[in-house]
């Protein structure tokens, strides 16, 4: 396991990774953390006494100071996690010796647990634990996902329960080591030849002292050799036998005198026996040692790495060669994998020596790869890679055949692990998914999987194939997007009735084929990602293009994205071509490469949409059968930005107001471009209006949870949107007002915590609960027990204090969760100035905070709580706020 596929799925609610540790180590390339996700690293002696709740520790318990640095560091990081923080210890130790006894005792007194605990494949870092705090013991799970036991952990006994769990789970993960060592020694056990049948030279000694292979007294050892046999004593006594009992009578002195050369002549053959062994058991070990370092040898010298580098090193030495080097270098790499296949076929056909003690040492790399049992290298794979992990899943997990776009813009709403054609199967197998994703533009040139589904690539094609059967025998459904023309992937489409769902295109063409049977897909747009937030106080007015012209559309659309162009060239119109094209500035007209400005990677478009106020859509015109809208189209409005769009209908009838400006004729677009930069950004009202048809119809979450309906029993995208409002019914609230402003919410809360009398709360609970929220009333007389109990029955991601005066604007909560969603922060709230922002406190009487953490701080926050509800009313000093600006009246 890679330490990102460890780390990444707890990171919900966490802002900074910090590495703490005095080692020389540094992990930061290998953590890949994800936007909004920061990286620090400081001293032992400079972390702070307790970590905040959005902050997770990396510490490292290695045996070598100078690379892992102190293992007492990494234990001090246990005490030092607030509750429900968060930490990762990383070991140095291999499995098999791994000293967990050091980490129990702090974990039972800090009451943490382990969650997770996986290897490593890592040369100094061999595996890790991700640690948190918390007050009641979670249900272990086993390597299936389902509880092992069913009991809650609360009790008095928890620091006694927290140790056996985490005990247990240390003792598991060690033997897996030990059980891998087991494997390998009953194979050297069942691949051990018999011993031969005695010979001739073997033959006992006759009873006169006499051998019997040359027939002469004495044999031939001169001198004799004490031996196991030999008894230390009296000279020339006899060692007794089975037969003759303890007290029984010597035997007559002739009978020792001729006894006394046999047992010589035993312990001297004993003697030889064991030397011969132990020679020939010497010699064996060198020859195995031998052909193993032959076989690595022919194998590195077979290998791509090593002839790419030899045929480079020898043009550079001989200039001569230097103009048939491209050659060379094609012709090693159509021939990639040939030559190891060939060396592992002679190395399979060599006859092995019979005696093979060390044919399977536990040696690393000792074995070819290539010469390995496929069979013994999956049993030793599961034995060595088993991850236990302790908590349920919360976000569909997606692993698939995507492209870098897809996969980050859904990783808004599910757990994303992109496959290539190399590591597919052992991505599949290890992530176990809830669903297998593939789609049909991941096989575009340039890509990882390029070429496949056509004749170029026919092997990706079986691979293909292979994942979808291996995603259903192990029970996960298999989702095929045809998000491109069914030529680019025509080999896919006989593979399309084993899918369980087949998606359709984004984008429809007056030429595109069938309808599709799942409907029109796209990955929608990452609010977290692309949003007006930060964006600098005056953008450039230069238009911009980001994309190509698609090769594939209809001439007349061509000729009308190429006229559109053209007309802005004199208003300093600014080309950013897509950097995995094929063809690049080469695929636009002569004209127009003099306004490419370079490439614009996804990950840097948010800035450049950002900085910029009139963007002229990609595609400028689409057919009349476009489904849904294009992403990149989607994620310019999403950044604030104004959309200059050519006839397209679905972009038209998206409701999307002011920041799309439609042009019928292709003559009027530089007017209309010149105006839009005059008139300068949508208003704060247009925009937060636009954010909301984005947030409902066209985000990633969204999309996603269409597949995850279609498919059914699958954790919801939507959760992370989930609202809990808590209304107090008092004597100073209407709470008929108050329930009917519930019910006319835009995005309506899944729960409700209803605070009053009985008699209030029974009667306002009864029309809520028939629009489908869950409610929960509580006594005014419970609030004196505090919130932790009240807030632990609750699911949702969110707690609104719903206001309990006036009367709320049905877009209230809508607004406060698309603020919630763009910014990630702790809570969210107006605030009487216009803007999207971050700000260092806030009123939070009309907002919503997170759940986790206020049930973790609630009893700690600073300033004044509302006297009806008992929760904060403002929020400060180390939490995340942000203002979505002033709140429209109902």
């Amino acid at each position: 396991m890679r330490l990102r596929d460890l780390l990444h799925p707890h990171l919900d609610g966490i802002s900074s990774v910090v590495e703490c540790h005095a080692g020389s180590l540094t992990l930061e390339p290998y953590l890949q953390l994800p936007d909004g996700v920061a990286y620090a690293r400081c001293a032992p002696d400079a972390a702070p006494e307790r970590f905040p709740a959005d902050q997770l520790p990396i510490g490292i318990l290695g045996p070598d100071a100078g690379r892992h640095g102190d293992p007492d560091d990494a234990i001090g990081l246990i005490p030092r996690l607030p509750p429900g923080g968060r930490a990762l210890i990383l070991f140095g130790f291999p499995s098999a010796t791994l000293p967990f006894h050091r980490l129990l005792d702090a974990l039972s007194r800090a009451s943490c647990q382990v969650l997770q605990l996986a290897s490593l494949d890592y040369d100094h870092v061999y595996s890790g634990a991700l640690v948190a705090s918390t007050d009641r013991l979670q249900v272990p799970r086993d390597p299936l996902g389902d509880p092992i036991a069913s009991d809650d952990g609360s009790g008095p006994q928890l620091g006694l329960e927290l140790r056996i769990a985490n005990e247990y789970i240390f003792t598991d993960f060690v033997s897996r080591g030990l059980r891998v060592r087991l494997f390998d020694l009953e194979e050297q056990v069942r691949e051990r030849p018999l011993p031969p049948a005695p010979s001739a030279a073997d033959a006992p000694v006759g009873p006169a002292g006499e051998n019997r292979r040359s027939g002469t007294p004495g044999g031939d050892h001169a001198s004799p050799v004490p031996g196991p046999q030999t008894v230390v004593g009296t000279p020339g006594a006899v060692p007794p036998t089975a037969d003759a009992p303890p007290d029984s009578p010597p035997p007559p002195a002739d009978a020792q005198d001729a006894t006394a050369p046999l047992a010589d002549l035993r312990a001297r053959d004993e003697a030889n026996r064991a030397a011969v062994d132990a020679d020939r058991a010497a010699v064996d070990a060198a020859r195995g040692e031998a052909e193993r370092a032959r076989a690595e040898t022919e194998r590195i010298a077979q290998s791509t790495s090593y002839r790419l580098g030899r045929t480079i090193v020898t043009a550079a030495r001989t200039p001569s060669r230097l103009r048939r080097l491209p050659g060379d270098l094609g012709r090693i790499w159509r021939n990639r994998g040939v030559a190891e296949r060939a060396a592992a076929s002679r190395a399979a056909e060599k006859p092995r020596p019979k005696p093979k003690p060390a044919a399977r040492t536990g040696s690393a790399g000792a074995s070819s790869a290539a010469t390995a049992d496929p069979a013994e290298t999956e049993v030793r794979r599961f034995l060595a890679h088993t991850a236990l992990a302790m908590t349920p899943r919360r976000r569909p997990v997606i692993a698939g055949i995507l492209r870098h776009e897809t996969a980050g813009a859904l990783a808004a709403g599910s757990t994303v692990s992109v496959m290539t054609p190399n590591d597919a199967l052992l991505v599949l197998e290890r992530v176990d998914p809830d669903v297998f994703l593939v789609e049909t533009a991941a096989f575009a040139p340039s890509r990882p999987w390029a070429y496949g589904g056509t004749a170029a690539a026919v092997e990706r094609d079986g691979r293909v194939m292979e994942l979808i059967d291996r995603a259903h025998r192990q029970g996960r459904p298999a989702v095929l997007v045809r998000d491109e023309r069914a030529v680019d992937a025509a080999g896919l489409q006989p593979l399309e009735a084993r899918f369980d769902l087949v998606l359709g295109r984004s984008e429809g063409d007056a030429g595109a084929g069938e309808a599709d049977a799942g409907g029109a897909w796209s990955r929608g747009v990452s609010l977290e990602r692309f949003n007006p937030i930060g964006e600098p106080p005056d953008r450039r007015s230069e238009p911009l293009f980001v994309g190509r012209i698609d090769p594939r559309a209809s001439a007349a659309r061509r000729r009308w994205t190429v006229a559109a162009l053209g007309a802005l060239v004199d208003q300093q119109l600014e080309i950013r071509l897509d950097p995995l094209d094929p063809d690049g500035a080469d695929g636009l007209p002569p004209e127009l490469r003099g306004a490419v400005r370079g490439v614009a990677p996804w990950d840097e478009t948010p800035e450049l949409y950002r900085a910029t106020g009139v963007i002229l859509a990609e595609p400028v015109t689409a057919g009349s059968r476009g489904g849904v809208l294009a992403p990149r189209t989607l994620e310019q409005l999403a950044c604030g930005a104004r959309v200059i769009s050519g006839p397209n209908d679905a972009l038209a009838s998206a409701g999307l107001g002011s920041s799309v400006t439609m042009v019928e004729e292709v003559a009027a677009i530089g007017r209309l471009v010149r105006a839009a930069a005059v008139e300068g950004l949508p208003s704060d009202a247009g925009l937060r209006d636009m954010l909301r048809v984005l947030f409902q119809q066209h985000a990633s979450p969204v999309m996603l949870a269409r597949i995850i309906r279609a498919l059914g029993g699958l954790s919801d995208p939507l959760a992370g949107r989930s609202v809990a409002a808590v209304a107090a019914l008092g004597s100073e609230s209407d709470p008929a007002a108050v329930i009917d402003s519930l019910l006319q919410q835009a995005h309506r809360p899944n729960e409700v915590v209803l605070i009053g009398t009985p008699s209030i709360t029974a009667v306002g609970a009864r029309p809520l609960e028939e629009a489908g929220m869950a409610v929960q009333a509580v006594d005014e007389a419970a609030l004196d027990r505090g919130w932790s109990s009240i807030l632990e029955e609750l699911d949702s991601e969110w707690v609104a204090l719903w206001p309990r005066r006036g009367n709320p604007d049905p877009g209230h909560l809508l607004d406060l969760v698309v603020g919630g969603e763009m910014s990630r922060a702790d809570a969210v709230a107006y605030d009487a100035t216009d803007g999207l922002r971050f700000v260092p406190g806030l009123d939070l009487r009309a907002g919503i905070v997170r759940r986790t953490l206020l049930a973790q701080r609630s009893a700690s926050i600073p300033g004044p709580t509302d006297a009806d509800t008992g929760l904060p009313d403002t929020l400060a000093d180390g939490w995340r706020v942000f203002s979505v600006g002033a709140e429209r009246s109902a």
